[in-house]
Parts: C-alpha cells; sequence; structure tokens
C-alpha cells in the first residue's frame, strides 16, 4: 500500500509516506483491549522486508508494526457483509461514523476473500 503523504492515526501517530504492507493481525486477548472494539481482526501497517513474504506468526508481525510506532497503525476489519458498496473494489460509509473500502483478495489456495477495511472512524467501548 502506498501512502501519498504523512497520516495521522487516532492516536495522533504520524506515518510518513511511503511504501507499507497491510498484515492480518488479531488483537491480542490481553486484557490490555477487553470490550474495546466490536471485532478483533485488524490489518496493521508494516515496512517491507525481504523476508516478509507469505505467512508468519503473532509476534514477527507485531514486531515489524512497531518498527513503525510505538503502537501499530492499525485498521479495523469488518465482516464484508456490513458493508455495501456500488462496485468491488468500492469504498462506502457504514454505520453513522465509518467509511471502509470493500475488496477481494487472493488465498494461497487460488480462491478468494472479501474483506472491509475501515479507513475513516473508530470505536470506543469505554
Amino acid at each position: 500500500m502506498r501512502l501519498h503523504q504523512e497520516h495521522n492515526d487516532f492516536r495522533d501517530q504520524p506515518v510518513g509516506a511511503g511504501i507499507y504492507l497491510a498484515r492480518y493481525l488479531r488483537q491480542p486477548d490481553d486484557g490490555n483491549h477487553l470490550g474495546e472494539t466490536t471485532y478483533r481482526d485488524y490489518a496493521v501497517l508494516t515496512t517491507p522486508k525481504a523476508d516478509s513474504v507469505g505467512p508468519q506468526g503473532f509476534e514477527e508481525t507485531l514486531n515489524q508494526a512497531l518498527d513503525l510506532n510505538l503502537h501499530p497503525f492499525a485498521w479495523g476489519l469488518w465482516p464484508s457483509n456490513e458493508v455495501v458498496t456500488e462496485s468491488e473494489p468500492g469504498i462506502a460509509a457504514f454505520q453513522p461514523d465509518k467509511w471502509a473500502i470493500k475488496l477481494s483478495l487472493p488465498r494461497e489456495d487460488g480462491s478468494s476473500i472479501t474483506i472491509a477495511m475501515v479507513v475513516a472512524g473508530n470505536e470506543w467501548h469505554y
């Protein structure tokens, strides 16, 4: 993924313009994140490295994400049926305060999976 200009996440952490990978990471079940979000699935921004192609474990992905910031730069992943777009790939508003990109990604077995990645809005369940 290419960021054409610096962005700040909801924690106001900056990420500079450049080329990055978005990797799947499940929110840890460690008590620090209990009840914060509706779903525990995220795409986190990592730096592209030659040895980072293909599947990898939680710790490796987390460490790559932490190379950029003190907390991973993350986009929430929602079930694709909760976001309705006019086309695919597409972008649409859902819920009162969120926007998501809906797209299909290839799987290793040749099939595909459709995801909805939140690109605007956040949620706190405090």
